[in-house]
């Protein structure tokens, strides 16, 4: 299974999303923000990143430029989550690229059907 990094400053999203992922067998940390995110992955890398588009501190869209500028961390699949339909022309104006945008809300069987996808196993709900 993976090692999934999941940034929202929803408290009740996150504990939802995490349920969801380590139910399936994935390992999960979670952060409020982009830079608690952005620190954690310099230390410990992980197999993909789903994230919030905006929050306080470090928002989704700057976290994923931060780390599309580090030449070892732009392989990494990232999954942006939001309830603005606008933060998918932000990351394009500023040529960013992501493997999956999620809506919210979104159904938990299709966040674990693209996390399996992206991650290549074959977790369950």
């Amino acid at each position: 299974m993976a090692a999934i990094a999941v940034v929202d400053d929803d408290d009740i999203f996150k504990a939802v999303v995490e349920s969801a992922l380590t139910s399936a067998g994935h390992t999960v940390t979670s952060h409020d923000n982009g830079a608690d995110a952005l620190e954690h992955l310099k230390a410990e890398p992980c197999n993909l990143l789903i994230t919030d588009g905006m929050m306080p501190v470090m928002s989704g869209v700057e976290l994923v430029r931060r780390l599309q500028e580090d030449e070892g961390k732009t392989a990494l699949p990232v999954i942006v989550s939001s309830a603005r339909e606008d933060i998918r022309l932000q990351m394009r104006e500023r040529g960013l690229t992501v493997a999956d945008y999620l809506n919210k809300p979104f159904d938990l069987e299709r966040l674990l059907a693209t996390v399996d996808r992206l991650t290549g196993s074959q977790a369950g709900v």
